[in-house]
């Protein structure tokens, strides 16, 4: 897949990526850069045939659009023609990247013979176009190339390149897109950005074309996304003048015979900064050190980082004092002042960042209302005041207890709480479950309101996420419940704003046992005293089509036990019921493969149940566990069994050991402490015959989500696919700059199954979001090479991962299955005979 980046000037410190930015050089140029020479001299030469471009786009006739770039190509080499030129080839790129095998390769191949024989400034823009262009290549076969290892293959040919070579080739290019700077810096940047993508951009804080290829390039040598060999650049990059003074960083000098891209960065950057010591324009001059202090923040690698930084920005907002660009200055302390706020060290500590963010952001909006700075001021205080609220509780209550709940929020000051009694048939069990929340809304609207209450929650003033431990005040019969906690007391039938959980008060619990002949065994507890229980039946729902078929099991004997068989290879929603006691399972239980399943002939086994999964340092852990022998298809209660029960921490080390008892109902019960000072990570509770895994989290509030729009086009293999994601932060406003990587991988689904058989990584990059939170993925839907059969699908998956501005990284996938048929035949024959 071919893709060309898009020139950015304006990307924030952590978005100096920009790693391959998706499909076209969004006009990069988008159309990109007028030529130094009147444009008005060739016109009436191409404006018609622009204009025949635009109708066989309306027609989708893209080899038809190629023929007539071609020809407008050929005219703007003879009129040395930029804008045409340039706009020609970035069409065509991504035409010829819709239709034609190796359209990269080509278009490489193509811009290598060309560029030395270009005009300036024309050649100067191709250098960077194809610096794009190999980083493309060496990002789309990057495992490939990095199998060969470090090789020098000496070779012309993309295919018999190593990575290094495909790499110092970018960077080649990248470098020649700042030769003949007095041309380029002569050249007004005022023709060429009003083609650009976000145009929006200020000019005169960019005003050269030498400004926008030295920003540009600065950053693709700062992203990290080319192969680079090893050089030793470990104490250059803790240099404290990388974040001092702009006389102590221009002084900064790079030597040696290996010189890495962070280096040749730097170096770029100090060249900049003279240059634009020495215009005259302050204003610029200003913003360029700001960039600086931004890229140098992001590759610093010392202890006193933050300490540099925010001294450094200090003496920039001193020197901009009623200048325009104050509130830039003013917005960046208020964005670092927050990324500190959120971790996890600031909880405990002195400075209140929180406010100092919110106080430095209302002053540029004080001073600045209308520039840059002061309405990006106005969106960081509109995240650091919007409500946030988030509801835990536990899945099952015991009768007789009260229930439990922790909300995690922030900006909120009154609580308010409701609970409500589902009232539903038997067929509906397997809706109800925590991701059916249209089924839980119409289920509310004809609910009982069985108790609700209002809690003031305590105030801190440091924009911090906060935690409180409530429970509901009143006991509740055997039941299925959703509690609804909202910061608005009308909003509680899951208006905006509102959480839920559903819950169910209940004394039934199972454990599940495949039996070696294929059926399977229930063994049913009391849980409170991990008793057997008898009488109890179970009701196995499948849901297939439109109906849900009832298998039952039981009732239980006196040692709470059921045997029976169920088809295989289904999925079932497993329903105990006692009296008024019901309880579902709200997860699919798998009946056994094959009977062919095997178990030993004698096997003790521990069935360990925790009162949480996750837990935070220093909170307390109840456990129960029940021991089992299991001979053949019989199994029975061992008590009076001793053994040790241990808690272990991530790394597998003994946190605690207890030495337990099993009662006469082959169950023991206890607890232990967590350190307050546990890692984080997966701890495992212990015994000589199973294990059971808790999570210990310190709470850290997402910053943002994903989000795909619903892929509603009709495609078959081999069209180009687009797919959309968004990133939202929780406060609802769009992630803009956000660093992306994504992949995409093509399976084969066999009709009928779905079962996944081999896959290909078929495509991967990396681009930025848009100022909407936006970015788009294409891809060519290519075949799986394991797709040889009849009623075949191939299914592609797509997997994203967003970076914020803070470091934080979240990840989410879709998948498309297609076919070579624009269409699929189903049909559903009734059941006649019961």
């Amino acid at each position: 897949m071919l893709v060309i980046l898009l020139f950015d000037i304006r990307n924030p410190i952590n978005t100096i990526v920009m790693r391959k930015a998706s499909v076209f050089i969004s006009i990069l140029v988008l159309l990109a850069f007028p030529g130094c020479q009147s444009r008005n001299l060739v016109v009436q030469n191409t404006e018609v045939l622009w204009q025949q471009v635009d109708s066989l786009s309306k027609l989708n006739l893209p080899r038809s659009q190629i023929e007539v770039l071609d020809n407008i190509r050929e005219i703007s080499i003879d009129n040395k023609n930029t804008v045409d030129y340039i706009k020609a080839v970035v069409v065509r790129a991504a035409l010829a990247d819709q239709i034609e095998e190796e359209a990269l390769t080509r278009q490489i191949e193509q811009l290598e013979k060309e560029v030395d024989g270009l005009w300036s400034p024309a050649k100067q823009m191709v250098h960077s176009i194809l610096g794009d262009l190999y980083q493309t290549y060496y990002n789309q076969n990057r495992w490939r190339l990095l199998e060969k290892g470090d090789i020098s293959s000496g070779s012309e040919a993309l295919w018999e390149m190593g990575a290094s070579e495909i790499s110092a080739r970018a960077v080649e290019h990248y470098l020649l897109s700042l030769d003949e700077k007095e041309l380029l810096a002569s050249e007004a940047s005022e023709n060429y950005l009003s083609l650009l993508l976000n145009g929006d951009k200020k000019l005169n804080l960019r005003p050269t074309l030498y400004d926008l290829l030295v920003d540009r390039c600065t950053e693709k040598l700062l992203s990290g996304l080319l192969f680079e060999s090893s050089v030793d650049d470990e104490d250059f990059l803790r240099n404290p003048a990388l974040l001092g003074s702009r006389e102590q960083f221009t002084s900064i000098r790079v030597a040696g015979e290996k010189v890495s891209h962070k280096q040749l960065a730097i170096s770029l950057l100090g060249e900049w900064l003279n240059y634009s010591e020495n215009r005259k324009d302050a204003d610029v001059l200003y913003d360029v050190d700001l960039q600086r202090l931004k890229l140098m923040h992001f590759i610093y690698d010392a202890e006193d980082r933050d300490e540099l930084y925010e001294n450094a920005l200090g003496l920039l907002l001193v020197e901009t004092e009623g200048r325009p660009n104050e509130a830039m200055i003013m917005y960046e302390i208020a964005g670092f002042l927050m990324s500190q706020m959120v971790t996890n060290e600031q909880e405990l500590s002195e400075r209140n960042y929180g406010a100092e963010a919110y106080a430095m952001a209302d002053k540029a909006i004080g001073k600045w209302p209308e520039s840059d700075g002061g309405r990006l001021a106005a969106g960081l205080i509109q995240q650091l005041t919007h409500p946030s609220l988030y509801l835990n509780t536990e899945e099952t209550s015991i009768p007789g207890q009260r229930l439990k709940y922790v909300v995690t929020y922030n900006n909120i000051k009154q609580l308010h709480t409701a609970v409500y009694r589902l009232k539903f048939v038997d067929k509906d069990y397997y809706r109800l479950n925590r991701y059916d929340e249209d089924f839980i809304r119409e289920q509310l609207d004809s609910s009982t309101q069985v108790w609700k209450g209002s809690t003031e929650l305590p105030g801190y003033g440091d924009y911090l996420a906060h935690r409180a431990e409530l429970e509901v005040e009143t006991e509740l019969p055997y039941g299925t419940y959703v509690l609804v906690v909202s910061d608005k007391e009308e909003s509680y039938k899951l208006s905006e704003g509102a959480c839920y959980s559903l819950f169910q008060v209940t004394n039934l619990a199972f454990m599940y046992l495949p039996l070696e002949d294929g059926n399977v065994r229930l063994a049913i507890k009391s849980r409170d005293k991990g008793q057997s229980l008898e009488g109890v039946y179970a009701d196995f729902y499948n849901i297939y089509g439109k109906d849900s078929t009832i298998l039952r099991m039981g009732p239980t004997d006196r040692n709470g036990e059921t045997t029976g068989a169920i088809h295989k290879n289904r999925g079932y929603t497993i329903v105990l019921k006692k009296g008024d006691d019901i309880f579902f399972a709200d997860r699919l239980w798998y009946s056994p493969v094959s009977n062919d399943t095997k178990v030993p002939t004698e096997e003790i086994r521990s069935f360990i149940f925790s009162d949480r999964k996750v837990y935070r340092p220093g909170q307390k852990v109840s456990y129960k566990t029940i021991l089992l022998n299991q001979k053949g298809n019989k199994t029975k209660v061992i008590s009076g069994s001793k053994f040790n029960v241990t808690l272990r921490d991530t790394n597998g080390r003994e946190v605690s050991s207890q030495s337990v008892t099993t009662n006469e109902y082959g169950s023991v019960s206890g607890s232990f402490i967590l350190p307050s000072t546990a890692l984080s990570g997966s701890f495992s509770i212990v015994t000589p015959y199973g294990s059971s895994s808790i999570q210990v989290e310190e709470y850290k509030r997402p910053r943002f989500e994903i989000s795909f729009e619903p892929f509603r086009d009709l495609a078959v293999i081999g069209d180009s696919i687009t797919v959309k994601a968004n990133a939202t932060t929780l406060t609802g406003m769009p992630l803009a700059d956000a660093r992306v990587e994504w992949k995409v991988k093509s399976s084969s689904l066999i009709w009928r199954s779905y079962l996944p058989s081999g896959g290909d990584l078929i495509a991967s990059g990396s681009a930025k979001t848009s100022a909407d939170g936006k970015v788009m993925i294409v891809f060519q839907a290519k075949g799986s090479n394991y797709v040889n059969r009849i009623f075949s699908l191939t299914n592609f998956l797509v997997e994203v991962d967003i970076t914020d501005a803070s470091g934080e990284t979240r990840s989410e996938s879709t998948s498309i299955a297609l076919s070579d048929k624009a269409y699929s035949l189903n049909t559903e024959v009734q059941t006649l005979i019961t």
